[in-house]
């Protein structure tokens, strides 16, 4: 039972009024203190953190990356590795290896691929989800797979049974698979798939690859140029 009487009545401000303490003002709007800190490399040296001990890491995966990739001292690597272990995919390491080596973190897109998630993001339509925003990634990787499933997207939402599949190229199948299996939260492509060449290309096994790191770690592992 609420303490005013006549609350929701035209007489409820001025019960308000006789309620409040005599002489006290009434408080001001306040001020909005801003976090400006960022983490830096000393200070997620591994030697703080309680899982290292006997000059080595405990943990099977650090529970630090997101503070450490704003630090810049966790690489690609060591985030893919993490990744396909933790998805129990541990046939994929061989084809792990053979990726170029020069990937580093953030993620830079091709300039065309920036464009059309670029667009994506500033048409309002985009969630903070970071399965959502995976299967957006992988889904505007195919200049031709984004046309047909673009239309579907609506605010927080892909409605994958409505896209049309009729004519694709064969080589976006396992994308588009990929993509829907990451935003329901699960990859629907099997590990031996992913390993296998001719069913997964190189091209799309990174791309792939890309979409699952965001949607486990979020946009921050993202270049600068499609963050809302």
């Amino acid at each position: 039972m609420t303490k005013y009487f006549s609350k929701d009545t035209p007489l409820a401000s001025l019960e308000r009024m006789m309620m409040s303490v005599p002489g006290f003002q009434k408080r001001g709007g306040g001020m909005m203190v801003l976090c400006r800190f960022h983490y830096k490399k000393e200070d997620v040296d591994c030697a703080y953190c309680q899982s290292y001990m006997r000059h080595t890491c405990q943990a099977s995966v650090c529970p630090y990356i997101p503070e450490r990739l704003e630090a810049g001292t966790v690489s690609y690597q060591e985030l893919a590795e993490g990744c396909l272990h933790m998805a129990g995919h541990q046939k994929l390491w061989n084809r792990l290896s053979s990726l170029p080596k020069g990937k580093s973190l953030p993620l830079v897109l091709e300039p065309a691929h920036r464009r059309r998630l670029s667009e994506w993001l500033e048409a309002g339509i985009a969630t903070s989800c970071p399965h959502e925003l995976a299967a957006a990634y992988l889904l505007s990787s195919r200049a031709g797979l984004w046309r047909r499933v673009l239309p579907h997207i609506s605010h927080g939402r892909i409605d994958f049974s409505s896209i049309s599949l009729r004519g694709i190229d064969p080589r976006d199948y396992p994308v588009y698979r990929a993509a829907k299996g990451l935003y329901c939260g699960t990859l629907l492509i099997t590990s031996s798939e992913l390993a296998d060449e001719e069913q997964v290309s190189s091209e799309a096994f990174g791309d792939i690859l890309n979409a699952m790191l965001i949607a486990r770690y979020g946009k921050s592992i993202m270049a600068a140029e499609v963050r809302k």
